[in-house]
């Protein structure tokens, strides 16, 4: 679920480009939750740097919004501000608050379409950057372990043991690949083969029948009857891109 904020203070400007998300979800994968603000200063009194994409209209009463979008990314670095306007001039400034886009008015749904692909898979990316930063407890022979997913390049089977490579280091306790795979499979990591389970924030390319990965000269092979679900999972990560 994408958390859209619409501020925007005319009705029928706020509802066509509402209509438009809303037939996005029906046409797409992905589903909003949209909640509406008719002036800056409300949503900057309740805002808490909860939603993921913001959809600014410039010419509001009281705060205008390109001055609510300066607020705004003070408090929240990471939401995707998109500005609405018919005034195609202020582009340049919206450079400042780090805009993502500009939907000139009246809104085209084929337009936005187009430019919802690319705003709904950054902000996936984010989530699932957000997502990798999870803590797994390791039960190890003699301690237990916290790992940030985030430390972690790959995990290997070996003379039935599994080794954890991270980034400075390695761990090796007992345990299953599959036991490992269902533990780390929300933080988006996959198995290459059935020897291999990958972190995909570390995957730098894909060479044939091997993964090369960021932060190790390793190579990993990618087995024949991993490659097709291996190769989607990672083009899925990088948004399509791969």
């Amino acid at each position: 679920m994408i958390n859209v904020i619409v501020l925007e203070d005319e009705d029928i400007a706020a509802e066509k480009l509402i209509s438009c998300l809303k037939r996005f979800e029906k046409d797409s994968k992905y589903s909003f939750k949209i909640t509406r603000y008719d002036n800056a200063v409300k949503l900057l009194e309740e805002y808490k740097s909860d939603a993921d994409i913001i959809f600014v209209d410039i010419q509001l009463p009281m705060i205008n919004g390109m001055s609510a979008a300066h607020m705004i990314r003070k408090q929240d670095a990471e939401v995707v501000i998109v500005f609405v306007t018919n005034l195609a001039q202020y582009a340049i400034e919206g450079y400042e608050v780090d805009a993502m886009d500009f939907v000139l008015k009246p809104v085209s749904y084929s337009t936005l379409a187009l430019k919802l692909e690319r705003l709904c898979k950054i902000v996936e990316h984010k989530k699932i950057k957000q997502d990798t930063s999870k803590t797994i407890v390791f039960n190890t022979k003699n301690s237990i372990m916290r790992i940030s997913a985030d430390d972690i390049l790959y995990i290997e089977v070996h003379n039935h043991n599994l080794i954890i490579h991270l980034k400075e280091d390695k761990l090796t306790l007992r345990g299953t690949i599959s036991a490992m795979y269902e533990k780390l499979k929300d933080c988006y990591f996959t198995l290459c083969n059935s020897c291999y389970l990958v972190n995909l924030a570390y995957v730098k390319s894909i060479d044939n029948d091997e993964v090369v990965l960021n932060g190790t000269d390793d190579r990993l092979k990618i087995s024949q009857p991993k490659r097709k679900t291996f190769v989607q999972e990672v083009a899925k990560y990088f948004g399509g891109s791969i």
